[in-house]
């Protein structure tokens, strides 16, 4: 809608309030009614806002009197959220009330059915009318009033608005929120009059008549919080809307789980827990730490735990359930392992309940506390409930004795490793001793080190590359990513792909193709050629089948040749936070929890969802001034494709789990994955057709692309240039000048795919 105006005098305020517009055109959110722009045409001002199909709150209520407190709560809630970002921004909105709040239907809602018939479920609040907002920091040129001057509307007026006194802040808003939440609850609102002078000096003098004796139904809490949000001194209330949104939730969730309870223990204060807390000083910091302290697959190994059998089965309820066993002192032991929980850099946790076996559950925690004088304390802890007395003499030598001095020699040397990488010195494996090869396996090394030095790849590439398959951990032998490895050897990117393709077919690596999940991002299964990729791949951990021939979801990955070394390919742990190394964060909700945590965000785009949730959430950090806080509902994730802006740093995201079973979340960063060689880039070097001709997709499945290239080179006038220069010259200046066409294509990584006549075509 498109409102023009005209006349001086309503043209002059306009121009105010278009000032005062574009101030709040940062405070957009999905609870706000969108302004989309303002200006002048050809001598008329107009405001463009969005467009809210619906009802607004006072026709709703009409024919409803007083809400549910548990949906007078939501509503209010939701105008709160849509005022975070306002205040957040020093912006006070003075009008709230029930016609300023518009419901929006929602896709849910049938056509059929009236906007004041739909239950709250089938509508969203849409704040609006931010026409008299004030900024509390503003300059003279956006103040649309002045001291003295009463705005706003009588029945739902702070006390400092009827003074006149100017002195507005956002918890003028809190008490406007307050008489709405009242008259929700109510029917109507604390204080009525005709007189607009008499009622604003109740709402100034008179005390809030009891909400329990309008309406016994309400709870103790609710009456507290509609109280404190009616108090007289704007001192007295609750601060800002942030402050009630957080209330709101603690009222309708109960009180926020701290993150560092979690994984929760089946049984809490039970005598028989048996617990050992291991603590070290390192002098490494937490954010380098973190890559190797998580990274539970290489760690278990280190520690001399057993392998592991993994299963999953598919619950109706729960989804993907993960069950692992292994033998331990030669007791099979077997359990359900629940997804990890973790927020990046900082803390990492797994709870396993077990069905067999001298346990009943195992939980493993591990905290980094970043030192303000440099370094870190690393706090791990350990917590078992025998199933008997074998069980615990298992736990004190196996978990206590062992394991203590496992963990001490793994986090010192992953400490070490990471000083001396610092110091500038290299060291292969911050979690295993290199082996020395036996002579005959140095023997084959040596010998194809020689085949590659043939094919022109540097020496010093060479020789770092064939030290990294010597001395590297058999773990990490198994999947080699080229430009990892580059980094990690401080070796151009390009140069190392090359020289990976080369030990390829030197025997000293094989080539391999891992199908990249979607969602995860984590390999979900593995081909040795292209054409064995069929169109469609599963991920068992996800759940979810996806269209795998598309080059940018396969990745190239190389083993040490079985001639060279031993791999590893056995598994340790599946699901800790190596292998979703873009999740900044993940846990577990119960039904009807509500959790608080900080979570490190540096600027970026992110997603918020989980594998057995309806929808996702799209989130943007930025550096300017924007929300701490996030506050979001499992249920309405994928209502609305509004992308909340949120302050790069640390977040405060709320979560409250308000369906009916227990949900995993996980909060993603969206960029792409970069340090993958994928089989588009592959195809297109030069080295790779060169070498390995069979590796092309079948007929059946051709590879498909999100984005291609094509490049058409033509030389014309040809007739001309062989009259003017002689067959034999112009054919070779032809010749020269395709096959320098051809050396800048391969420099950009394209590839020629046919050539006609004095032109060819080059794919990108």
């Amino acid at each position: 809608k498109v409102l023009r105006y005209t006349g001086s005098d309503l043209a002059h305020a306009i121009q105010r309030f278009t000032k005062e517009a574009r101030l709040l055109a940062g405070v957009q959110n999905e609870y706000v009614t969108r302004l989309y722009d303002v200006g002048v045409d050809r001598g008329h001002h107009y405001i463009a806002m969005e467009f809210v199909a619906g009802i607004n709150l006072k026709e709703w209520l009409h024919s409803r009197g007083s809400l549910p407190e548990s949906t007078a709560l939501r509503l209010v809630g939701d105008i709160a959220r849509a005022l975070v970002d306002a205040h957040q921004q020093h912006v006070i909105h003075r009008d709230i009330k029930p016609e300023n709040v518009l419901l929006q239907r929602l896709a849910t809602l049938p056509v059929s059915m009236s906007s004041v018939d739909a239950e709250v479920d089938s509508l969203r609040v849409k704040l609006s009318d931010f026409g008299i907002a004030r900024s509390v920091q503003q300059s003279s040129s956006l103040e649309v009033t002045k001291v003295g001057t009463l705005l706003g509307s009588p029945l739902y007026m702070s006390p400092e608005q009827c003074k006149g006194a100017g002195e507005v802040s956002p918890a003028t808003d809190v008490y406007s929120l307050g008489v709405t939440l009242y008259q929700l609850l109510c029917g109507h609102p604390p204080f009525t009059a005709d007189d607009p002078m008499k009622l604003a000096a109740m709402h100034c003098f008179d005390t809030p008549p009891n909400i329990q004796r309008r309406n016994p139904q309400i709870s103790d809490p609710t009456a507290a919080l509609v109280n404190r949000m009616l108090a007289k001194a704007p001192s007295d209330r609750l601060a800002d809307a942030a402050q009630v949104v957080r209330e709101i939730d603690r009222l309708q969730s109960g009180a926020a789980s701290d993150f560092e309870a979690h994984p929760c223990m089946p049984i809490r204060g039970s005598s028989k827990v048996w617990e050992r807390v291991f603590e070290w000083e390192l002098l490494s910091t937490a954010d380098d730490l973190w890559p190797f302290v998580s990274n539970t697959e290489r760690l278990n190994r280190a520690a001399n735990l057993p392998s592991v059998e993994y299963r999953s089965e598919k619950d109706p309820v729960r989804g993907i359930r993960k069950f692992g066993s292994f033998r331990l002192r030669g007791v099979k032991i077997s359990w359900e392992e629940h997804p990890f929980e973790w927020i990046e850099g900082s803390r990492m946790g797994v709870l396993r309940e077990f069905d067999t076996g001298p346990f009943k559950w195992f939980m493993s925690s591990v905290e980094l506390q970043q030192q303000p004088e440099g370094g870190t304390k690393l706090v791990h802890t350990v917590r078992i409930e025998p199933r008997n007395t074998l069980g615990r003499v298992i736990s004190t030598i196996e978990a206590g004795w062992k394991g203590g001095k496992a963990l001490d020699r793994i986090y010192r040397r992953i400490d070490a490793s990471l000083q001396s990488r610092k110091d500038g010195r290299l060291t292969y494996d911050p979690f295993e001793a290199a082996v020395k090869l036996p002579a005959a396996q140095v023997s084959r090394l040596d010998h194809r080190r020689e085949r590659m030095l043939e094919h022109g790849v540097s020496p010093d590439t060479v020789d770092a590359l064939c030290n990294f398959i010597a001395q590297a951990a058999p773990q990490v032998l198994a999947q080699i990513r080229p430009l990892d490895l580059a980094h990690e050897l401080q070796i151009e990117e390009q140069e190392m792909v090359d020289a990976c393709l080369v030990a390829a077919s030197c025997d000293l690596l094989v080539l391999r193709w891992d199908i990249l999940c979607p969602t995860c991002r984590a390999p979900a299964a593995t081909e040795e050629l292209l054409s064995n990729i069929g169109k469609h791949t599963e991920c068992e951990a996800c759940d979810v089948e996806f269209q795998s021939n598309i080059g940018n979801a396969i990745e190239l990955v190389f083993r040490a040749h079985p001639e060279i070394r031993v791999v590893c390919d056995a598994q340790y742990c599946v699901g800790g936070p190596e292998h979703s190394q873009h999740v900044v964060s993940q846990l577990r909700l119960a039904a009807g929890e509500r959790i608080e945590l900080l979570v490190p965000l540096i600027a970026g785009d992110y997603l918020l969802r989980g594998t057995r949730l309806a929808g996702q959430q799209a989130l943007r950090a930025r550096e300017t001034a924007a929300p701490s806080q996030l506050d979001i509902r499992l249920s309405q994730l994928g209502v609305s494709h509004h992308t909340p802006m949120v302050r790069a740093g640390s977040l405060m995201l709320s979560l409250v789990n308000d369906l009916v079973s227990e949900q995993v979340v996980r909060l993603e960063r969206t960029i792409d994955r970069t340090q993958v060689v994928t089989a588009t880039a592959a195809s297109a070097l030069p080295r790779f057709r060169q070498l390995f001709p069979e590796q092309t997709f079948s007929r059946d499945t051709p590879v498909a692309t999100e984005q291609l290239t094509l490049v058409a080179m033509q030389v014309t006038e040809v007739e001309s240039c062989y009259s003017e220069l002689g067959e034999t010259e112009a054919y070779h200046a032809l010749q020269e000048l395709l096959e320098t066409a051809e050396k800048y294509i391969d420099d950009a990584s394209g590839a020629v795919v046919k050539t006609v006549g004095e032109g060819l075509i080059a794919a990108f």
